[in-house]
Protein backbone atom coordinates (compact mmCIF):
# COMPACT_ATOMS: atom_id res chain seq x y z
CA UNK A 1 0.00 0.00 0.00
CA UNK A 2 1.26 3.33 -1.18
CA UNK A 3 -0.13 6.61 0.50
CA UNK A 4 -0.84 9.43 -1.53
CA UNK A 5 1.04 12.37 -1.31
CA UNK A 6 -1.39 15.23 0.64
CA UNK A 7 -4.10 16.75 -1.84
CA UNK A 8 -2.86 14.72 -4.55
CA UNK A 9 -4.71 12.88 -6.97
CA UNK A 10 -8.20 14.11 -5.09
CA UNK A 11 -10.90 16.08 -6.69
CA UNK A 12 -11.73 18.99 -5.11
CA UNK A 13 -15.83 18.81 -3.65
CA UNK A 14 -17.76 21.60 -5.42
CA UNK A 15 -19.90 24.13 -3.96
CA UNK A 16 -18.48 24.65 -1.06
CA UNK A 17 -17.49 27.69 1.10
CA UNK A 18 -14.94 27.78 3.43
CA UNK A 19 -15.75 29.64 6.74
CA UNK A 20 -15.14 33.76 7.77
CA UNK A 21 -11.76 32.25 9.33
CA UNK A 22 -10.69 30.67 6.30
CA UNK A 23 -11.96 33.11 3.59
CA UNK A 24 -14.11 33.06 1.17
CA UNK A 25 -12.79 31.34 -1.65
CA UNK A 26 -14.27 27.79 -3.26
CA UNK A 27 -11.68 24.89 -3.40
CA UNK A 28 -12.27 25.17 -7.01
CA UNK A 29 -11.10 28.58 -7.65
CA UNK A 30 -7.82 26.98 -5.51
CA UNK A 31 -7.47 23.75 -7.51
CA UNK A 32 -7.53 26.35 -10.12
CA UNK A 33 -4.53 28.18 -8.55
CA UNK A 34 -2.81 25.20 -7.93
CA UNK A 35 -3.39 25.12 -4.32
CA UNK A 36 -4.28 21.75 -2.76
CA UNK A 37 -7.83 21.21 -1.22
CA UNK A 38 -7.99 22.23 2.74
CA UNK A 39 -10.54 19.58 3.56
CA UNK A 40 -8.14 16.25 1.83
CA UNK A 41 -5.57 18.37 3.44
CA UNK A 42 -7.29 18.06 6.78
CA UNK A 43 -8.47 14.49 6.53
CA UNK A 44 -4.69 13.67 6.02
CA UNK A 45 -4.00 15.30 8.79
CA UNK A 46 -6.49 14.16 11.07
CA UNK A 47 -6.07 10.30 9.90
CA UNK A 48 -2.14 10.84 10.56
CA UNK A 49 -2.63 11.97 14.09
CA UNK A 50 -5.06 9.63 15.06
CA UNK A 51 -3.04 6.36 13.42
CA UNK A 52 0.32 8.00 14.77
CA UNK A 53 -1.14 8.72 18.43
CA UNK A 54 -2.96 5.00 18.54
CA UNK A 55 0.90 3.79 17.49
CA UNK A 56 2.32 5.79 20.51
CA UNK A 57 -0.16 4.57 23.08
CA UNK A 58 -0.12 0.95 21.99
CA UNK A 59 3.74 1.03 21.79
CA UNK A 60 3.88 2.71 25.86
CA UNK A 61 0.71 0.11 27.01
CA UNK A 62 2.83 -2.70 25.68
CA UNK A 63 6.01 -1.69 26.77
CA UNK A 64 4.56 -0.49 30.36
CA UNK A 65 2.99 -4.23 30.91
CA UNK A 66 6.67 -5.76 29.64
CA UNK A 67 8.43 -3.43 32.14
CA UNK A 68 6.14 -4.85 35.01
CA UNK A 69 6.32 -8.39 33.98
CA UNK A 70 10.19 -8.84 33.48
CA UNK A 71 11.11 -6.39 36.83
CA UNK A 72 9.10 -8.88 38.67
CA UNK A 73 11.15 -12.15 37.11
CA UNK A 74 14.66 -11.23 37.13
CA UNK A 75 14.27 -9.71 40.37
CA UNK A 76 15.88 -6.42 42.06
CA UNK A 77 19.82 -7.87 40.60
CA UNK A 78 19.07 -8.44 36.97
CA UNK A 79 16.38 -5.49 37.02
CA UNK A 80 19.41 -3.89 38.34
CA UNK A 81 22.01 -4.92 35.10
CA UNK A 82 19.04 -3.76 32.84
CA UNK A 83 18.98 -0.75 34.43
CA UNK A 84 22.46 -0.47 33.61
CA UNK A 85 22.59 -1.27 30.93
CA UNK A 86 19.76 0.85 29.57
CA UNK A 87 21.61 3.84 30.95
CA UNK A 88 23.96 3.47 29.23
CA UNK A 89 22.52 2.63 25.98
CA UNK A 90 20.72 6.03 26.70
CA UNK A 91 23.77 8.09 25.95
CA UNK A 92 25.01 6.14 23.33
CA UNK A 93 22.04 7.08 21.39
CA UNK A 94 22.24 10.53 21.93
CA UNK A 95 26.00 10.29 20.49
CA UNK A 96 24.88 8.12 17.89
CA UNK A 97 22.07 10.70 16.50
CA UNK A 98 23.30 14.37 16.83
CA UNK A 99 19.92 15.03 15.20
CA UNK A 100 21.11 13.52 12.13
CA UNK A 101 17.32 12.14 11.64
CA UNK A 102 15.29 15.38 11.97
CA UNK A 103 18.06 17.18 9.91
CA UNK A 104 17.57 14.68 7.21
CA UNK A 105 13.80 14.13 7.53
CA UNK A 106 13.70 18.40 7.24
CA UNK A 107 15.83 18.12 3.69
CA UNK A 108 13.67 15.51 2.57
CA UNK A 109 10.63 17.44 3.35
CA UNK A 110 12.29 20.45 1.33
CA UNK A 111 13.11 18.23 -1.75
CA UNK A 112 9.29 16.76 -1.57
CA UNK A 113 8.06 20.26 -2.17
CA UNK A 114 10.57 21.60 -3.87
CA UNK A 115 12.07 19.15 -6.15
CA UNK A 116 11.35 15.40 -5.86
CA UNK A 117 13.94 14.01 -7.88
CA UNK A 118 16.92 15.08 -5.47
CA UNK A 119 14.82 12.80 -2.82
CA UNK A 120 16.74 9.26 -3.61
CA UNK A 121 20.16 11.35 -3.16
CA UNK A 122 19.25 13.14 0.21
CA UNK A 123 18.05 9.90 1.57
CA UNK A 124 21.71 7.52 0.45
CA UNK A 125 23.64 10.83 1.72
CA UNK A 126 21.84 10.70 4.93
CA UNK A 127 21.83 6.94 5.14
CA UNK A 128 25.25 6.82 4.34
CA UNK A 129 26.50 9.47 7.51
CA UNK A 130 23.99 8.34 9.62
CA UNK A 131 24.96 4.63 9.63
CA UNK A 132 28.62 5.46 9.44
CA UNK A 133 28.24 7.43 12.74
CA UNK A 134 25.76 4.82 14.13
CA UNK A 135 28.04 1.71 13.35
CA UNK A 136 30.88 3.58 15.13
CA UNK A 137 29.46 4.24 18.12
CA UNK A 138 27.96 0.62 18.34
CA UNK A 139 31.27 -0.72 17.92
CA UNK A 140 32.76 1.52 20.66
CA UNK A 141 29.97 0.41 23.32
CA UNK A 142 30.93 -3.43 22.29
CA UNK A 143 34.27 -2.98 22.30
CA UNK A 144 34.54 -0.91 25.13
CA UNK A 145 31.09 -3.20 27.33
CA UNK A 146 34.33 -4.82 29.65
CA UNK A 147 35.87 -1.14 30.66
CA UNK A 148 32.37 0.45 31.20
CA UNK A 149 31.50 -2.53 33.36
CA UNK A 150 34.47 -1.69 35.60
CA UNK A 151 33.71 2.05 35.38
CA UNK A 152 30.31 1.25 36.99
CA UNK A 153 31.90 -0.78 39.57
CA UNK A 154 29.22 -3.42 38.35
CA UNK A 155 28.98 -7.25 37.78
CA UNK A 156 30.97 -8.67 35.29
CA UNK A 157 27.24 -10.04 33.47
CA UNK A 158 26.89 -6.47 32.56
CA UNK A 159 29.42 -7.36 30.26
CA UNK A 160 27.36 -9.61 27.60
CA UNK A 161 24.35 -7.36 28.82
CA UNK A 162 26.13 -3.64 27.07
CA UNK A 163 27.18 -6.09 23.53
CA UNK A 164 23.84 -7.19 23.49
CA UNK A 165 22.80 -3.52 23.78
CA UNK A 166 25.33 -2.52 21.26
CA UNK A 167 23.40 -4.66 19.00
CA UNK A 168 19.93 -2.54 19.39
CA UNK A 169 21.32 0.66 19.37
CA UNK A 170 22.23 -0.33 15.65
CA UNK A 171 18.92 -1.35 14.70
CA UNK A 172 17.07 1.25 17.36
CA UNK A 173 18.83 3.80 15.00
CA UNK A 174 18.44 2.61 11.85
CA UNK A 175 14.80 2.06 12.77
CA UNK A 176 14.31 5.45 14.14
CA UNK A 177 16.06 6.51 10.72
CA UNK A 178 13.52 5.03 8.79
CA UNK A 179 10.96 6.75 11.04
CA UNK A 180 12.19 10.17 10.11
CA UNK A 181 12.24 9.65 6.76
CA UNK A 182 9.00 8.38 6.28
CA UNK A 183 7.37 11.29 8.06
CA UNK A 184 9.52 14.28 5.44
CA UNK A 185 8.16 12.51 3.04
CA UNK A 186 4.51 13.01 4.57
CA UNK A 187 4.13 9.31 5.42
CA UNK A 188 2.29 9.57 9.04
CA UNK A 189 -0.12 6.22 8.17
CA UNK A 190 3.06 4.16 7.42
CA UNK A 191 5.51 5.56 9.90
CA UNK A 192 2.99 4.99 12.87
CA UNK A 193 3.31 1.01 11.20
CA UNK A 194 6.99 0.89 11.10
CA UNK A 195 6.47 2.68 15.00
CA UNK A 196 3.74 -0.02 16.08
CA UNK A 197 6.27 -2.60 14.86
CA UNK A 198 8.95 -1.43 17.26
CA UNK A 199 6.18 -0.25 20.15
CA UNK A 200 4.87 -3.98 20.43
CA UNK A 201 7.24 -6.39 18.79
CA UNK A 202 10.29 -5.20 21.24
CA UNK A 203 8.44 -5.85 24.45
CA UNK A 204 7.07 -9.23 23.21
CA UNK A 205 10.12 -10.45 21.81
CA UNK A 206 11.64 -9.10 25.68
CA UNK A 207 8.88 -11.17 26.98
CA UNK A 208 9.26 -14.17 24.86
CA UNK A 209 12.87 -14.69 25.25
CA UNK A 210 12.88 -13.73 29.06
CA UNK A 211 10.21 -16.65 29.64
CA UNK A 212 12.45 -18.79 27.27
CA UNK A 213 15.27 -18.53 29.34
CA UNK A 214 13.72 -18.16 33.39
CA UNK A 215 11.60 -21.30 32.20
CA UNK A 216 8.39 -19.36 32.48
CA UNK A 217 6.18 -20.87 30.13
CA UNK A 218 4.62 -24.05 30.97
CA UNK A 219 6.03 -26.04 28.02
CA UNK A 220 7.61 -29.45 28.36
CA UNK A 221 10.74 -28.13 26.11
CA UNK A 222 10.97 -25.22 28.55
CA UNK A 223 13.53 -26.39 30.81
CA UNK A 224 15.92 -27.53 27.69
CA UNK A 225 15.11 -24.16 25.95
CA UNK A 226 16.13 -22.49 29.31
CA UNK A 227 19.36 -24.18 29.37
CA UNK A 228 20.19 -23.77 25.73
CA UNK A 229 19.59 -20.32 26.31
CA UNK A 230 20.99 -19.61 29.16
CA UNK A 231 24.34 -21.19 27.73
CA UNK A 232 23.92 -19.03 25.06
CA UNK A 233 23.46 -15.85 27.32
CA UNK A 234 26.08 -16.70 29.87
CA UNK A 235 25.18 -18.48 33.51
CA UNK A 236 24.63 -15.03 34.70
CA UNK A 237 22.15 -11.83 34.15
CA UNK A 238 20.59 -14.42 31.63
CA UNK A 239 17.25 -12.87 32.02
CA UNK A 240 19.11 -8.90 31.46
CA UNK A 241 20.53 -10.12 28.67
CA UNK A 242 17.63 -11.65 27.14
CA UNK A 243 15.49 -9.22 27.62
CA UNK A 244 17.80 -6.67 25.20
CA UNK A 245 18.08 -9.27 23.05
CA UNK A 246 14.08 -9.12 22.75
CA UNK A 247 14.17 -5.48 21.79
CA UNK A 248 17.49 -5.63 19.36
CA UNK A 249 15.34 -7.95 17.64
CA UNK A 250 12.50 -6.05 17.60
CA UNK A 251 13.92 -2.87 16.38
CA UNK A 252 15.19 -5.14 13.65
CA UNK A 253 12.06 -6.05 12.48
CA UNK A 254 11.02 -2.14 12.66
CA UNK A 255 13.42 -1.06 10.28
CA UNK A 256 13.19 -3.58 7.60
CA UNK A 257 9.57 -2.72 8.18
CA UNK A 258 10.41 1.16 7.68
CA UNK A 259 13.20 0.49 4.81
CA UNK A 260 10.89 -1.60 2.79
CA UNK A 261 8.33 1.19 3.07
CA UNK A 262 10.71 3.27 1.67
CA UNK A 263 12.11 1.65 -1.08
CA UNK A 264 8.49 1.26 -2.21
CA UNK A 265 7.59 5.08 -2.18
CA UNK A 266 10.72 6.75 -2.88
CA UNK A 267 10.93 5.89 -6.86
CA UNK A 268 7.46 6.88 -6.66
CA UNK A 269 7.85 10.30 -4.86
CA UNK A 270 11.00 10.86 -7.07
CA UNK A 271 9.23 11.10 -10.36
CA UNK A 272 6.27 12.58 -9.07
CA UNK A 273 6.31 16.19 -10.45
CA UNK A 274 7.17 18.98 -7.72
CA UNK A 275 4.39 20.67 -5.73
CA UNK A 276 4.27 24.28 -7.07
CA UNK A 277 7.00 26.35 -8.70
CA UNK A 278 10.27 24.09 -8.11
CA UNK A 279 12.49 25.46 -5.90
CA UNK A 280 16.41 24.74 -5.12
CA UNK A 281 17.72 22.01 -3.05
CA UNK A 282 21.13 21.62 -1.63
CA UNK A 283 23.84 20.74 -3.77
CA UNK A 284 25.39 18.89 -1.19
CA UNK A 285 23.11 16.91 0.62
CA UNK A 286 25.61 15.87 3.49
CA UNK A 287 26.96 20.02 4.33
CA UNK A 288 23.72 21.04 4.54
CA UNK A 289 22.67 17.35 6.62
CA UNK A 290 25.49 18.37 9.30
CA UNK A 291 25.10 22.24 9.26
CA UNK A 292 21.16 22.02 10.38
CA UNK A 293 21.66 19.19 12.84
CA UNK A 294 24.76 21.25 14.69
CA UNK A 295 21.48 24.01 16.14
CA UNK A 296 19.43 20.71 17.12
CA UNK A 297 21.87 18.73 19.01
CA UNK A 298 22.05 22.23 21.30
CA UNK A 299 18.35 21.11 21.38
CA UNK A 300 19.25 17.94 22.86
CA UNK A 301 21.22 19.30 25.16
CA UNK A 302 19.23 21.68 26.78
CA UNK A 303 16.25 19.06 26.64
CA UNK A 304 18.57 16.81 28.79
CA UNK A 305 18.93 19.85 31.27
CA UNK A 306 15.85 20.73 31.70
CA UNK A 307 14.23 17.24 32.05
CA UNK A 308 16.78 15.41 33.39
CA UNK A 309 18.69 17.85 35.80
CA UNK A 310 15.51 18.66 37.49
CA UNK A 311 15.35 15.18 38.77
CA UNK A 312 19.21 15.31 39.65
CA UNK A 313 18.82 18.54 41.70
CA UNK A 314 15.65 17.30 43.56
CA UNK A 315 18.04 14.17 44.86
CA UNK A 316 20.31 16.17 45.15
CA UNK A 317 18.96 18.52 47.45
CA UNK A 318 15.76 16.38 49.03
CA UNK A 319 16.63 12.42 48.54
CA UNK A 320 15.24 9.77 47.51
CA UNK A 321 11.46 10.10 48.81
CA UNK A 322 11.11 13.37 47.47
CA UNK A 323 12.62 12.23 43.89
CA UNK A 324 9.99 9.45 43.91
CA UNK A 325 7.27 11.73 44.71
CA UNK A 326 8.29 14.47 41.75
CA UNK A 327 8.69 11.35 39.26
CA UNK A 328 4.97 11.03 39.29
CA UNK A 329 3.72 14.18 38.34
CA UNK A 330 6.53 13.38 35.70
CA UNK A 331 5.39 10.33 34.49
CA UNK A 332 1.71 11.86 34.40
CA UNK A 333 3.30 15.32 31.83
CA UNK A 334 5.16 12.62 29.84
CA UNK A 335 2.17 10.64 29.39
CA UNK A 336 -0.06 13.49 28.49
CA UNK A 337 2.55 14.56 25.50
CA UNK A 338 1.67 12.01 23.24
CA UNK A 339 -1.27 14.08 21.34
CA UNK A 340 1.19 17.03 21.44
CA UNK A 341 4.05 14.74 19.75
CA UNK A 342 1.36 13.08 17.59
CA UNK A 343 0.29 16.23 16.07
CA UNK A 344 3.69 18.00 15.76
CA UNK A 345 5.09 14.78 14.07
CA UNK A 346 2.09 15.10 11.33
CA UNK A 347 2.00 18.71 10.79
CA UNK A 348 5.46 19.85 11.00
CA UNK A 349 6.63 18.23 7.59
CA UNK A 350 4.25 20.47 5.71
CA UNK A 351 5.84 23.40 7.04
CA UNK A 352 8.95 22.91 4.72
CA UNK A 353 6.68 24.45 2.28
CA UNK A 354 7.24 27.77 3.63
CA UNK A 355 8.77 29.85 1.42
CA UNK A 356 6.46 28.29 -1.57
CA UNK A 357 4.06 31.55 -2.10
CA UNK A 358 1.08 28.81 -2.81
CA UNK A 359 1.14 27.15 0.79
CA UNK A 360 1.36 30.64 2.59
CA UNK A 361 -1.96 30.74 3.56
CA UNK A 362 -2.80 26.95 3.67
CA UNK A 363 0.43 27.36 6.56
CA UNK A 364 -1.31 30.05 8.33
CA UNK A 365 -4.25 28.07 8.56
CA UNK A 366 -2.29 24.93 9.26
CA UNK A 367 -0.84 26.96 11.98
CA UNK A 368 -3.96 28.75 13.56
CA UNK A 369 -6.10 25.17 13.94
CA UNK A 370 -3.05 23.11 15.17
CA UNK A 371 -2.30 25.83 18.28
CA UNK A 372 -6.21 26.12 18.49
CA UNK A 373 -6.47 21.67 18.96
CA UNK A 374 -3.99 22.06 21.43
CA UNK A 375 -5.90 24.42 22.69
CA UNK A 376 -9.44 22.55 23.30
CA UNK A 377 -7.66 19.80 24.51
CA UNK A 378 -4.67 20.99 27.06
CA UNK A 379 -6.63 23.94 28.75
CA UNK A 380 -9.64 21.72 29.90
CA UNK A 381 -7.19 18.41 30.69
CA UNK A 382 -4.90 21.23 33.19
CA UNK A 383 -7.78 22.72 34.69
CA UNK A 384 -9.70 19.01 35.01
CA UNK A 385 -5.98 17.52 36.66
CA UNK A 386 -6.22 20.24 39.09
CA UNK A 387 -9.34 19.29 40.07
CA UNK A 388 -8.85 15.57 40.61
CA UNK A 389 -4.96 15.20 41.41
CA UNK A 390 -5.61 13.87 44.68
CA UNK A 391 -8.03 11.11 43.71
CA UNK A 392 -6.37 10.30 40.44
CA UNK A 393 -3.14 9.79 42.26
CA UNK A 394 -4.70 7.85 45.30
CA UNK A 395 -6.43 5.79 42.97
CA UNK A 396 -3.86 4.75 40.27
CA UNK A 397 -0.59 4.97 42.67
CA UNK A 398 -2.31 4.57 46.24
CA UNK A 399 -2.18 5.66 49.52
CA UNK A 400 1.69 5.68 49.58
CA UNK A 401 1.60 8.53 47.26
CA UNK A 402 -0.94 10.88 48.22
CA UNK A 403 1.80 13.99 49.16
CA UNK A 404 2.41 13.70 45.59
CA UNK A 405 -0.94 15.26 44.69
CA UNK A 406 0.18 18.74 44.99
CA UNK A 407 2.93 18.03 42.72
CA UNK A 408 0.69 16.79 39.83
CA UNK A 409 -1.85 19.71 40.45
CA UNK A 410 0.91 22.01 39.83
CA UNK A 411 2.72 20.55 37.09
CA UNK A 412 -0.90 20.43 35.24
CA UNK A 413 -0.62 24.29 35.16
CA UNK A 414 2.81 23.66 32.81
CA UNK A 415 0.87 21.20 30.56
CA UNK A 416 -0.32 23.78 27.89
CA UNK A 417 3.01 25.37 27.75
CA UNK A 418 4.91 22.06 26.86
CA UNK A 419 2.25 21.17 24.33
CA UNK A 420 2.80 24.58 22.74
CA UNK A 421 6.27 24.31 22.57
CA UNK A 422 6.65 20.48 21.21
CA UNK A 423 4.45 22.26 18.25
CA UNK A 424 5.67 25.15 17.54
CA UNK A 425 9.64 24.18 18.21
CA UNK A 426 8.89 21.39 15.60
CA UNK A 427 7.66 23.40 13.21
CA UNK A 428 10.56 26.28 13.57
CA UNK A 429 12.73 23.20 12.57
CA UNK A 430 11.38 22.15 9.84
CA UNK A 431 10.59 26.07 8.68
CA UNK A 432 14.42 26.22 8.67
CA UNK A 433 14.76 28.01 11.63
CA UNK A 434 16.44 25.61 13.51
CA UNK A 435 19.32 28.09 14.74
CA UNK A 436 16.80 30.62 16.05
CA UNK A 437 14.94 27.80 18.12
CA UNK A 438 18.26 26.28 19.45
CA UNK A 439 19.42 30.14 20.55
CA UNK A 440 16.14 30.44 22.28
CA UNK A 441 15.84 26.48 23.81
CA UNK A 442 19.36 26.94 25.28
CA UNK A 443 18.39 30.17 26.83
CA UNK A 444 15.74 28.75 28.61
CA UNK A 445 17.65 26.37 29.75
CA UNK A 446 20.79 28.10 31.20
CA UNK A 447 17.47 29.82 33.25
CA UNK A 448 15.65 26.38 34.34
CA UNK A 449 19.16 25.16 35.42
CA UNK A 450 19.27 28.24 37.94
CA UNK A 451 15.52 28.43 39.18
CA UNK A 452 16.12 25.02 40.00
CA UNK A 453 19.25 25.68 41.93
CA UNK A 454 17.36 28.68 43.54
CA UNK A 455 13.82 27.11 44.11
CA UNK A 456 13.84 23.84 44.98
CA UNK A 457 16.30 24.50 48.40
CA UNK A 458 13.41 26.91 49.28
CA UNK A 459 9.94 25.66 47.94
CA UNK A 460 11.07 22.01 47.44
CA UNK A 461 10.17 19.56 44.48
CA UNK A 462 7.33 22.14 43.92
CA UNK A 463 10.23 24.61 42.84
CA UNK A 464 11.19 22.00 40.06
CA UNK A 465 7.78 22.67 38.42
CA UNK A 466 7.64 26.58 39.12
CA UNK A 467 11.12 26.63 37.14
CA UNK A 468 9.50 24.61 34.38
CA UNK A 469 7.03 27.51 34.12
CA UNK A 470 9.69 30.10 34.27
CA UNK A 471 11.78 29.13 31.90
CA UNK A 472 8.56 27.72 29.16
CA UNK A 473 7.22 31.43 29.01
CA UNK A 474 9.45 33.19 27.66
CA UNK A 475 10.26 30.23 24.87
CA UNK A 476 6.97 29.97 24.22
CA UNK A 477 7.18 34.07 23.58
CA UNK A 478 10.00 33.84 21.80
CA UNK A 479 8.48 30.67 19.66
CA UNK A 480 5.49 32.45 18.84
CA UNK A 481 7.16 35.91 17.59
CA UNK A 482 9.71 34.48 15.24
CA UNK A 483 6.83 31.32 13.89
CA UNK A 484 4.31 34.50 13.47
CA UNK A 485 6.15 36.81 11.71
CA UNK A 486 7.28 34.09 8.86
CA UNK A 487 3.98 32.60 8.57
CA UNK A 488 1.97 35.58 8.88
CA UNK A 489 -0.86 34.80 11.66
CA UNK A 490 -2.95 37.21 13.66
CA UNK A 491 -1.95 37.26 17.54
CA UNK A 492 -4.38 38.76 18.47
CA UNK A 493 -7.15 36.12 17.42
CA UNK A 494 -5.22 33.66 19.17
CA UNK A 495 -5.40 35.19 22.42
CA UNK A 496 -9.12 35.75 22.22
CA UNK A 497 -9.67 32.04 21.09
CA UNK A 498 -7.16 30.59 24.21
CA UNK A 499 -9.01 33.28 26.54
CA UNK A 500 -12.17 32.10 25.68
CA UNK A 501 -11.74 28.69 26.24
CA UNK A 502 -9.12 29.39 28.96
CA UNK A 503 -12.40 30.50 31.04
CA UNK A 504 -14.78 27.45 30.03
CA UNK A 505 -11.73 25.55 31.03
CA UNK A 506 -11.93 27.47 34.45
CA UNK A 507 -15.87 26.79 35.00
CA UNK A 508 -15.12 23.10 34.10
CA UNK A 509 -12.59 22.78 36.71
CA UNK A 510 -14.80 24.10 39.59
CA UNK A 511 -17.59 22.15 38.78
CA UNK A 512 -15.74 19.16 38.52
CA UNK A 513 -14.06 20.11 42.19
CA UNK A 514 -17.93 20.64 43.37
CA UNK A 515 -18.97 17.52 42.40
CA UNK A 516 -15.59 15.80 44.44
CA UNK A 517 -16.51 13.39 47.18
CA UNK A 518 -15.74 14.09 50.87
CA UNK A 519 -14.57 10.53 51.42
CA UNK A 520 -10.73 10.22 52.60
CA UNK A 521 -10.57 7.82 49.71
CA UNK A 522 -12.09 10.09 47.26
CA UNK A 523 -14.08 6.90 45.96
CA UNK A 524 -12.91 5.05 44.10
CA UNK A 525 -12.18 4.07 40.64
CA UNK A 526 -15.57 4.34 39.61
CA UNK A 527 -15.94 7.69 41.07
CA UNK A 528 -13.00 9.00 39.51
CA UNK A 529 -14.25 8.15 36.16
CA UNK A 530 -17.51 9.54 36.73
CA UNK A 531 -16.03 12.93 37.55
CA UNK A 532 -13.66 12.87 33.99
CA UNK A 533 -17.24 12.04 32.18
CA UNK A 534 -18.61 14.98 34.09
CA UNK A 535 -15.86 17.20 33.45
CA UNK A 536 -15.72 16.59 29.44
CA UNK A 537 -20.20 17.42 29.77
CA UNK A 538 -19.28 20.42 32.18
CA UNK A 539 -16.78 21.96 29.50
CA UNK A 540 -18.44 21.58 26.36
CA UNK A 541 -21.36 23.43 27.98
CA UNK A 542 -19.29 25.63 29.05
CA UNK A 543 -17.15 26.11 25.86
CA UNK A 544 -20.45 26.73 24.46
CA UNK A 545 -22.02 29.29 26.83
CA UNK A 546 -18.55 31.31 26.82
CA UNK A 547 -18.79 31.50 23.10
CA UNK A 548 -15.45 29.73 22.87
CA UNK A 549 -16.57 27.52 19.58
CA UNK A 550 -15.39 29.75 16.27
CA UNK A 551 -17.13 30.37 13.28
CA UNK A 552 -17.60 27.29 11.03
CA UNK A 553 -15.66 25.21 13.62
CA UNK A 554 -18.30 22.82 14.02
CA UNK A 555 -19.10 22.37 10.59
CA UNK A 556 -15.53 21.77 9.53
CA UNK A 557 -15.38 18.79 12.52
CA UNK A 558 -17.98 17.85 10.49
CA UNK A 559 -16.06 17.59 7.17
CA UNK A 560 -13.89 15.38 8.85
CA UNK A 561 -15.66 12.58 9.29
CA UNK A 562 -17.49 12.33 5.81
CA UNK A 563 -16.04 10.83 3.00
CA UNK A 564 -15.54 13.12 0.15
CA UNK A 565 -17.92 12.67 -2.99
CA UNK A 566 -16.35 11.27 -5.91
Amino acid sequence: MVAQRPGAGLRPQRGCVDSPEVGDASTDTRAERGEPDERDEARAIAGGVGSVLGARLASALAALCAQILIARWLGPEGNGLLAAATSVLALGMLLADLSLNVSVSRLLAVAYYGRPSAIPRVLRTGALAKGTLTLGVGAALALGAGRIAEALHADAALVPVLVLAAAQLVFDNAATFGFRALQGLHRPRLQALAQLTAGVGSPLLSLLLVALVLGQLPWRAGPRLAQLLGGAFGAVGTGASATVAGRALGAAAAAAVAWWLLVRIVGRAAAAPPAGEPRPVARRPLVEIVRFARNLVWVQLAYIVIFRMDIALVQFYLGERATGLYAIPSLVGERLMLPAVSLATVVAPYFAALGDPQRQGLLARLLHRSVRALTLFYLPAAAGLAAIAPDAVRVVFGPAYDPAAPLVRAYAFVLPLLAYATLLGQLLDYAGLARARAAAFVAAALLDLGCNALLIPRWGAVGAIVSLALSFTPLLVAYAVVLGRRVGVSRRAHARAIARTALASVLMGAGVWALRPDTPGGGGLARLVALVLAGVVFYAVALRAVGGIEPGELGRLRALVRRPRR
